[in-house]
């Protein structure tokens, strides 16, 4: 019997509840756009012929994380429910609608806020949007914040970008200091030249700094962190605001006697009188009041509290900040009778692999690489059956096809996934492109590099080469367009023929 993995899977049923922030996607352009009253939630495009949600589902799941809060759109909340209640039976997954208020615009902070008093553990965060790769599991990231990650107030997850984002345009990746385990400070400014605070090259010296790494917007969070949130009211964005906030709690005592006594349970704080008393610390607690932990301490089972007095200007023992001249947070202070912990804020950073993708599916970009990039991983579940393909029709290998779908006599379908109730014609090329479920193809059609949302029409003899469309768009036979947004109004519908 597998004690250690029983005890495990108890533990997250308690420990750790998970919340998913499901926004309107409007960086996905003309594919979430409604089709007619029905909404397009983004939380529901089919990557790889499989809800955009249910990889983060599943990965919870795969954890043993019984209850989830998914927070979307009020629209979003019945197609959401319905999806949830036929695919995830085992999860507990309550959906709560978000809405502006007199408050001001939405925030993912202001979101926390009003959701705080339904979270009663220490609670994983994460986007609807994010797909982990096969070899990151979720239950290895929560086992490093129970076992390596002492401590911590935080941790998040940060994965390195693919050869095609950093090729893209737009908003540059942060610039991440960090030394191993601890993210130290994140800017998110487009500046060349990155600048980090001179108190945390006085505490650590030696770090590392990268552009190299992507915010995947899965964060663990101690249950506490709810508590910070109105000491500061004009917190708005969790990577931008709450976790560079958590972080400088490393190095700036200031900050973190501000902080400590809210993030940390009193119980858990040790008084200098309680160690008079008792004599020693143990292993655990010299360990969560350590920014360093060594392997040395890590081997002692006690550490001895020293007889002599703490010089003037140092600071007191068992506290993790030692002064530094000329620096406000780390000047001389009284020796304070309280060891206040270290609150470190830990950092995960998955490795890219050749043969694995993960990453945020939030633009038309990321959406378009994510899917071909799984489609090259050939996976069997997204492969339907031959019942509906004509024995002269091509699929290659590397392609993902539905049950549901026909396609038709001399068609060839090439690195390309085609969705639930498709009907395509005879003779046409469909290459390195997403169909979504009920799209119609005419014959004798050649599509390269598009996105074709749910109930489009193509008619027959045209030609799309870079081009996305929008749910229920319709297109004329004989059109042929390159590296245009197809929407489905009447009026585009006219032109398009025209053209």
């Amino acid at each position: 019997m597998d004690l250690l993995n029983q005890e495990s899977k108890s533990r997250a049923k308690s420990e750790f509840q998970a919340i998913i922030l499901s926004g309107m996607g409007s960086q996905l352009g003309p594919l979430i756009a409604s089709h007619g009253d029905d909404p397009t939630p983004k939380a529901l495009l089919p990557v790889h012929n499989k809800p955009l949600v249910s990889y983060g589902l599943s990965w919870l799941e795969e954890a043993n994380i019984k209850e989830a809060l998914i927070v979307c759109p009020p629209s979003h909340v019945a197609p959401l429910t319905d999806h949830i209640q036929a695919t995830s039976p085992n999860l507990k997954v309550d959906i709560k609608a978000f809405e502006p208020d007199m408050d001001g615009p939405i925030s993912t902070v202001s979101i926390l806020r009003k959701i705080a008093n339904r979270i009663h553990s220490d609670f994983v965060l994460l986007s609807c949007d994010f797909v982990p790769s096969l070899n990151m599991k979720l239950s290895s990231l929560l086992n490093m914040w129970r076992v390596d990650m002492t401590g911590m107030v935080a941790a998040s997850l940060f994965y390195e970008a693919s050869d095609e984002a950093q090729k893209r345009k737009g908003k540059p990746p942060p610039t991440v200091t960090y030394r191993e385990g601890d993210i130290l400070h994140v800017s998110y400014d487009n500046e060349k030249q990155a600048q980090i605070p001179m108190h945390l090259l006085t505490k650590f010296g030696t770090c590392r700094m990268t552009r190299k790494l992507v915010d995947s917007h899965v964060y663990i969070f101690k249950k506490t962190v709810l508590d910070v949130l109105p000491l500061v009211p004009s917190m708005k964005s969790i990577k931008k605001d709450l976790i560079p906030l958590l972080c400088t709690l490393q190095y700036s005592r200031t900050k973190r006697r501000e902080l400590s006594n809210v993030l940390v349970h009193p119980e858990s704080i040790t008084t200098a009188e309680n160690v008079q008393e008792k004599g020693s610390i143990s292993l655990m607690t010299a360990l969560q009041y350590s920014t360093t932990q060594s392997l040395e301490i890590k081997k002692t089972a006690h550490v001895q509290r020293p007889q002599t007095p703490t010089p003037a200007g140092k600071a007191p023992w068992g506290s993790s900040e030692d002064s530094s001249e000329g620096n406000s947070d780390s000047e001389p202070e009284e020796e304070d009778p309280v060891f206040v912990p270290s609150l470190r804020c830990g950092l995960i950073i998955q490795k890219r692999s050749k043969d694995e993708i993960c990453g945020r599916v939030d633009t038309l970009a990321s959406y378009r690489e994510i899917n071909l990039s799984l489609l090259r991983e050939g996976s069997l579940d997204a492969r339907g059956g031959r019942d509906g393909i004509d024995p002269k029709a091509q699929i290659s290998t590397n392609s993902a096809w539905a049950d549901s779908s026909r396609i038709g006599e001399g068609s060839v379908v090439a690195r390309s996934s085609v969705g639930q109730h498709c009907v395509v014609g005879k003779n046409v090329k469909i290459i390195n492109s997403i169909i979504m479920e009920h799209v119609e193809i005419g014959d004798w059609v050649k599509i390269e590099n598009c996105v074709l949302s749910r109930h489009t029409k193509v008619g027959e003899k045209t030609q799309l080469k870079d081009c996305e469309s929008a749910p229920g768009a319709e297109i004329k036979a004989g059109a042929s367009y390159q590296g245009v947004s197809l929407d489905g109004t009447e009026k585009a519908n006219i032109v398009l023929g025209d053209e």
